[in-house]
C-alpha cells in the first residue's frame, strides 16, 4: 500500500482502506503524523512554556521592585559596597553613598551602615564609604561599618550581626535598582526587617547595559534560590 513509503508501522495507523483519492490519503497521513508529534511533544512544550513564563515574571519583578521606594523610617540605612579602585569608590558606589547621606539628612535613617570588605586587594569598601559619608557631613558616631563581606549574601550576614550588636531592628537597603530584588530576598531570608531604597539613577542606561545587568541578576537570583548564597 502507498502509506508504507512513509515508514509507518501498520499497527499504528488508522484504517485507510476507505480513502481512495491519492491527495486525500496524503492529507490523512499528514494529519495522523502531526497528531502523533503533538501527543509526544505537548507536555515538554507545556513545561517549556511555563519555564519561560516564570523567567519573564522574574525579569519583570527585577525591574518593578527596582523602581519601588519605601516611605518609612528605619534604624539604619545599609549601603552595599560596589567596588573600590585605588582607595576611591566606583561611580555606582558613589551614587549609593550619596543617596544614603541624603536619606540620613532627611531623617529617614538614624545611622548609616557601610557594608563591604577588601576585594582584589583594595581597601575595605565599608571604610571608603564611611570616609565619603563623613566628608559629606555625616558624623562619625552615626556611621556603623561592616568591613568583612565580599558578596551580597555576606553583606547581609555580617550587617545583621552589626545591627544586632547595636540594637538596630529595621533597615533600608540602598543599592542599584536592578540589584534590589535579590538583595531584599537575601536579607528577608535571614530574618531581617528591611525595605528597599534604590538609588535614583542607574549607571546601566543603554539597552545593552541593562540587558547584561538584568541577565546577570537573573542568573545570580536563580543561583541563590538553588544554593542559598
Amino acid at each position: 500500500m502507498r502509506y508504507m513509503r512513509y515508514g509507518w508501522p501498520r499497527g499504528t495507523m488508522s484504517d485507510l482502506s476507505s480513502v481512495t483519492d491519492e491527495d486525500s490519503l496524503d492529507r490523512e497521513l499528514t494529519r495522523q503524523m502531526l497528531g502523533t508529534v503533538w501527543r509526544v511533544l505537548r507536555w515538554p512544550l507545556l513545561l517549556l512554556g511555563l519555564l519561560l513564563g516564570w523567567l519573564l515574571y522574574l525579569v519583570a519583578s527585577i525591574m518593578i521592585i527596582g523602581g519601588q521606594h519605601s516611605t518609612r523610617t528605619a534604624d539604619v540605612g545599609i549601603v552595599l559596597g560596589a567596588g573600590v579602585t585605588n582607595g576611591k569608590p566606583s561611580a555606582p558606589f558613589v551614587a549609593r553613598i550619596d543617596y544614603a547621606v541624603q536619606l540620613y539628612k532627611a531623617g529617614r535613617v538614624r545611622r548609616l551602615l557601610m557594608s563591604g570588605g577588601p576585594i582584589m586587594g583594595q581597601r575595605e569598601e565599608a571604610l571608603v564609604g564611611r570616609d565619603r559619608a563623613m566628608a559629606l557631613g555625616v558624623p562619625a558616631d552615626a556611621i556603623l561599618i561592616e568591613p568583612k563581606s565580599w558578596t551580597t549574601y555576606l553583606n547581609f550576614v555580617e550587617s545583621k550581626q552589626v545591627m544586632d550588636a547595636n540594637g538596630a531592628t529595621t533597615a533600608l537597603v540602598i543599592t542599584e535598582p536592578f540589584h534590589m530584588m535579590r538583595s531584599l530576598r537575601m536579607a528577608r531570608d535571614l530574618g531581617m526587617n528591611v525595605q528597599g531604597e534604590p538609588t535614583p539613577r542607574s549607571f546601566y542606561r543603554t539597552f545593552s547595559q541593562r540587558y547584561r545587568f538584568i541577565a546577570s541578576e537573573l542568573f545570580l537570583y536563580l543561583y541563590y534560590l538553588r544554593y542559598g548564597r
